[in-house]
């Protein structure tokens, strides 16, 4: 009673895609400090003006495409790994 390797390999895209997602809707300000080392858009001695999270328009944007890719690989997990156990048949002799 085993996986398939194109399951595993779905599954494997599918925690990259909750992990992904978990840190687009709750750890916004790791994320955000990785695009800003990779993505610089200011020199480094010009101060960037913070805003509360109430007014910054991209924090709710991270929140909903945080959520939706978390909940995405949830269910393709979840729908994938299942469907390969219920339709698990024995082998031919």
């Amino acid at each position: 009673m085993g996986l398939s390797t194109g399951t595993l390999i779905t599954d494997a895209f599918a925690i990259v895609a909750v992990v992904v997602g978990f840190h687009l809707a709750f750890r916004q300000q790791q994320v955000r400090a990785l695009w800003a080392r990779f993505f610089p858009t200011r020199p480094k001695d010009e101060a960037v003006e913070a805003r509360p999270p109430h007014e910054d328009p991209v924090h709710y944007g991270l929140i909903i495409a945080g959520v939706m890719l978390l909940a995405f690989g949830v269910l393709i997990f979840s729908f994938t790994t299942l469907y390969e156990l219920m339709t698990d048949t024995p082998p031919a002799n």
